[in-house]
């Protein structure tokens, strides 16, 4: 009997879910048991993906008005699953083969710079979401065009799309990433904290209590979407919870760093306030026990709360314009950097002024 293949079958973005999985495990929990399980299942995916002409892939499902090319998806996020292979294969062990996945994602790179960065010049695929991927998975060829696309990204959120987003599954989660990693971050909380037509809080402005699916499940324009695809309990645009836990509040694992580091054995603590937030607080639960990190505004002074379990470090970056303590018990430096050791931590008035990009509100 022939089999049924829709066309989403193998998707990357969707079906990426088998690397990226493990690979968040991994980094959450510390153990390589998965990774050995379902090594062989992964490096296939990739094959297959790499063997097709077209890596297959729905696109950025559900953006506004913005389609991103396929094969530059596809492709851009085939390039992301090699980078993760490589870092697995190291986690067990395997050197040969990370350094072939190595050498596959660079011979990746340079065929699409050639395509889609020609001459060294703008990215040549013009939405939001493929600038965000070019900035997040590093597809940029150096500094000059990291900064071109940087730029072409806010351009398009701020002048074309008056300071709305208008990315799908694949560009909203990492959206406010590329942004605040761009020296952009109070664009980035300029769209966090947007509430009207697109953005995450327009849907609370209507009543909602939980992430829509698409982001016109319901507007004062049109009403509601056709029912046939329309869910209003959809994790998709949630996504960028992942932003507050390690921007806003600044919990952050370093096992992309150094896969010692795993399972938050050492971590970072770099909370970047901005926007009209006057408070936020995190906790994470690891396997060495609870993270915390909470900050508070007043006028021009910071206060910062956190807590740094047993069995564990982190290092510590205050936000950019206070001035770290001199000496305080438990901080120690260490390489020119600033480790926290177990224990709980409360800094209180520490002058701060929000940080400053191209844009500006108002």
């Amino acid at each position: 009997a022939q089999r049924y293949r829709s066309p989403g079958s193998g998707g990357a973005g969707w079906a990426d879910a088998g690397i990226v999985c493990p690979w968040t495990l991994f980094r959450r929990y510390g153990d390589t048991r998965i990774i050995e399980r379902y090594y062989e299942n992964m490096k296939r995916y990739a094959d297959y993906q790499e063997a097709s002409a077209h890596p297959h892939t729905i696109g950025d499902h559900l953006n506004l008005d913005a389609p991103t090319d396929r094969d530059y998806i596809g492709s851009v996020l085939l390039g992301e699953m090699l980078r993760i292979l490589e870092r697995m294969a190291d986690c067990i062990g395997r050197e040969a083969d990370a350094a072939a996945f190595r050498a596959r994602r660079g011979a990746l790179w340079e065929k699409l710079r050639a395509r889609y960065y020609p001459d060294g010049g703008e990215l040549t695929v013009g939405t939001q979401t493929a600038a965000a991927m070019a900035l997040v998975y590093g597809l940029y060829p150096d500094e000059n065009a990291r900064k071109k696309t940087a730029a072409q990204l806010v351009r398009d959120i701020v002048g074309s799309r008056g300071l709305h987003l208008s990315t799908g599954f694949l560009g909203t989660p990492i959206l406010l990433r590329a942004l605040s990693e761009s020296g952009e971050l109070e664009l980035a909380y300029a769209l966090l904290e947007q509430t009207s037509y697109p953005s995450w809080l327009y849907p609370v402005t209507q009543g909602a209590t939980t992430v829509w699916e698409r982001w016109n499940g319901w507007t004062e324009e049109n009403g509601f979407f056709p029912p046939d695809m329309n869910s209003f309990n959809h994790y998709a645009y949630g996504a960028v919870g992942e932003w507050l836990f390690d921007t806003v509040c600044g919990i952050r694992d370093l096992a992309e760093e150094d896969i010692s580091f795993r399972a938050y054995r050492h971590f970072r603590l770099a909370p970047r306030p901005g926007g009209s937030l006057q408070h936020a607080r995190a906790s994470l639960r690891t396997p060495y026990g609870t993270v915390e990190s909470a900050w508070e505004r007043r006028g021009d002074r910071l206060s910062w709360h956190f807590t740094v379990p047993c069995g564990t470090t982190a290092e510590v970056v205050f936000p950019r314009s206070t001035t770290p303590p001199a000496s305080a018990e438990g901080l120690v430096r260490r390489g020119g950097r600033l480790i926290a050791l177990p224990g709980t931590y409360d800094f209180r008035e520490l002058p701060f002024t929000p940080e400053a990009g191209l844009f500006r509100r108002g």
